[in-house]
C-alpha cells in the first residue's frame, strides 16, 4: 500500500508542477483543470486515511499556519466578493490547496525516501526548462528582444529552481560536481534567454549559497571560494553586458522613477513594481483588517495587473489578519532554520543550500506573488521535511 500511495504521491507532484506546460502542448482539452481538483481530493483523502503521520504533520507547525490563512482567505474572499472565470471552488482547490498539499506530500515523503523525491524534483524542474525552450515562439538569443513564450516569466521562475534541487543532491553525495555545473549552466541559459529579472536575482542567491555551503576552514576551499566566486561574478557580468538582461536591469531605476508618485527615492529601486506597493498600501488603510479578498486589487485599483508583490498581496488583499497568518508561516521556517545551523554543525552543507532556496524564494516575493503556485511550495516541502526529521 505505501508504495502505492508514494507512486500516486509521486504522479500528482510532477503533474502539478508541469500542469501548465502540459496544458500547453498535451492536456489540451482541460481548460478548467478538473484533472487537478479531482486528483487534489482523492490524494489528499487517501494520504488522510492511510498515515497517522501525515496527519500530525498536517497540524503541525508551520504547515497548519498555512492551512488557517488558505480557510482564512477562502472565507474572506467569499465575504468580500468572488468575480473569476473559474467556479469559485475549483478557484480554491486549484489556486490554494493545491500548492499546499503539495508542500505537505513532499514533506511528508521526504522522511520517507528523500533520495528519490529530490532526483523526481529535479527532472521535473529540468522537464519544465526543457518545455520553456520548446515553447519560445522562435529562438530569441542572447541580444534579441525579450521572448517569454507561451509559458512567459513562469519558465526561468521554475527552471530556477534546477539550481536548488542539484545543489541538494550535491550537498548529499548523491550527484556529481560536473552534472551539478551542467544544471546550473541550464537553469542560467533559460533565465538569461527569458531576461527574467527576478529569476537572474533568485538564482544567483541560490547560486551564492551553495557556494558558502562549500567553505571550509582552510587554504585550499577558500582559494576554490574564491576562484568560483570570480567566475560567479565574471559570468553575471558577460551575461548583463551582452543580454536583454542587462537592458531591462539598466531601466528599473528609470521605470521607478515614472510609477514612483512620493518621495521615497527607495520606491525607484523597484522600477514599474513601484506602483502596487504605493496603490497597495493606499487600498489597505482603506480596509486595513480584513483587506479586500485576494485577487480584487484589479477591481479596486480599476488596472488590468494584479499586485507583483507577495507581501502587498498579502497585507492589501489579506489585511492584518491574513498577512498575520503569511509571518507567522514563514517566521516559523525562517526560526528553524536558523536553529539547526546554529545547533547543528555536522549538516551545515545542507542547511546553507536550504536557506538559499528559502532566501530565493523571499527576494522573488519583493517583485511577483507566489502563494497560488506550487512550485515555490514544492520548496517550502523539502526544507520542511528537512526540519521534521531534524526535529526543529
Amino acid at each position: 500500500m505505501r508504495s502505492l500511495i508514494f507512486f500516486l504521491n509521486c504522479f500528482y507532484i510532477v503533474l502539478v508542477l508541469l500542469w501548465e506546460p502540459l496544458h500547453n502542448t498535451i492536456i489540451t482539452f482541460d481548460s478548467k483543470g478538473r484533472t487537478v481538483v479531482f486528483l487534489s481530493i482523492i490524494l489528499f483523502l487517501l494520504n488522510l486515511i492511510s498515515n497517522k503521520r501525515f496527519k500530525r504533520l498536517l497540524l503541525s507547525k508551520p504547515i497548519v499556519f498555512w492551512g488557517i490563512w488558505i480557510i482564512y482567505s477562502s472565507i474572506n474572499l467569499s465575504i468580500q466578493g468572488y468575480d473569476h472565470e473559474l467556479p469559485f471552488l475549483f478557484y480554491i482547490i486549484i489556486n490554494l490547496f493545491a500548492p499546499f498539499l503539495i508542500m505537505l506530500i513532499v514533506a511528508f515523503e521526504w522522511h520517507y525516501q528523500p533520495k528519490k523525491i529530490i532526483f523526481m524534483l529535479l527532472f521535473t524542474f529540468v522537464s519544465y526548462g526543457l518545455f520553456t525552450l520548446l515553447l519560445i515562439d522562435e529562438f530569441a538569443g542572447l541580444t534579441a528582444e525579450q521572448n517569454v513564450g507561451k509559458l512567459g516569466n513562469m519558465g526561468p521562475l521554475n527552471t530556477m529552481f534546477v539550481i536548488f534541487y542539484a545543489s541538494l543532491l550535491f550537498a548529499h553525495k548523491w550527484l556529481k560536481k560536473q552534472t551539478l555545473l551542467l544544471s546550473i549552466a541550464f537553469t542560467f541559459l533559460i533565465i538569461v534567454l527569458i531576461a527574467t529579472r527576478k529569476a537572474f536575482g533568485a538564482a544567483l542567491i541560490m547560486l551564492i549559497f551553495l557556494i558558502l555551503s562549500q567553505v571550509k576552514l582552510s587554504f585550499k576551499s577558500l582559494a576554490l571560494t574564491i576562484v568560483l566566486s570570480l567566475i560567479t561574478i565574471g559570468s553575471v557580468n558577460l551575461a548583463l553586458n551582452n543580454s536583454t538582461m542587462g537592458k531591462r536591469f539598466e531601466s528599473i531605476e528609470e521605470s521607478g522613477m515614472k510609477f514612483n508618485t512620493t518621495d521615497n527615492e527607495v520606491l525607484n529601486l523597484l522600477g514599474d513594481r513601484a506602483f502596487f506597493y504605493i496603490t497597495g498600501t493606499e487600498i489597505f488603510l482603506e480596509n486595513p483588517i480584513t483587506g479586500i479578498g485576494l485577487n480584487n486589487f484589479t477591481n479596486k485599483s480599476g488596472t488590468n495587473y494584479r499586485i507583483h508583490s507577495e507581501y502587498i498581496v498579502q497585507i492589501t488583499e489579506g489585511g492584518i489578519i491574513g498577512c498575520l497568518f503569511f509571518l507567522l508561516f514563514y517566521l516559523s521556517i525562517s526560526r528553524k532554520l536558523y536553529q539547526i545551523w546554529k545547533t547543528n554543525r555536522n549538516t551545515r552543507t545542507l542547511t546553507f543550500v536550504l536557506i538559499g532556496g528559502f532566501s530565493a524564494i523571499l527576494f522573488v516575493n519583493i517583485t511577483a506573488w507566489t502563494y497560488e503556485f506550487p512550485h515555490y511550495f514544492a520548496c517550502f516541502g523539502v526544507i520542511i521535511g528537512y526540519l521534521k526529521i531534524n526535529k526543529q
